[in-house]
């Protein structure tokens, strides 16, 4: 949904491959998506620094199994998970993780954008669970052949404070932005 994906393929030989891969730019949020990795899977995933991001993958049949149950993944197909979101802090951890990937924080608005719109329609039912006022604005893109663009923002300044007091970051960046009234 963020940052990652989780997919199946096969190889020219036929052979089957399952995994699960994150690439947040923040060491914080690295850590954070592993120490929860191992909580939920038992598996200690190692952590890459790349060029200016991180990396950590797994390849495995069983917990791809387990996340495809979940919810559906990729641009336009990704869905609120919202059978398995049952109480305010698996709503609040989810909406986190999915700002912590998505969300551009300044000085006027925190904002995600995503070509799919149902998706973003099940992120601000959720942010109305906690109050949090927002909107989507939709826009087309110059190149015809590009998928139609949404865009949700939290605008008013009360909204971004409640996304703070409500929900937060686990991203260091975003968080310090948005605590120091950047936002």
């Amino acid at each position: 949904m963020g940052d990652g994906s989780v997919f199946y393929c096969k190889d020219i030989r036929g052979k089957e491959h399952y995994g699960i891969t994150f690439y947040p730019d923040d060491l914080a949020m690295a850590n954070y998506f592993a120490k929860c990795f191992e909580e939920v899977y038992g598996i200690k995933l190692k952590i890459f620094k790349l060029k200016n991001h991180y990396k950590t993958y797994i390849k495995n049949k069983i917990i791809y199994n387990d996340l495809i149950s979940i919810a559906s993944f990729g641009s336009l197909e990704w869905t609120v998970p919202t059978r398995f979101l049952k109480s305010n802090d698996m709503k609040r951890e989810f909406l986190k993780a999915f700002f912590d990937c998505e969300a551009y924080v300044w000085e006027k608005a925190i904002q995600l954008q995503s070509v799919n719109k149902k998706g973003l329609e099940g992120i601000k039912k959720i942010l109305g669970e906690f109050d949090i006022a927002s909107k989507i604005y939709e826009y087309e893109r110059k190149n015809k052949n590009w998928n139609k663009n949404y865009i949700l923002c939290i605008m008013r300044k009360e909204e971004r404070d409640k996304y703070l007091k409500n929900i937060g970051f686990n991203h260091s960046l975003k968080m310090k932005k948005l605590n120091a009234g950047d936002a």
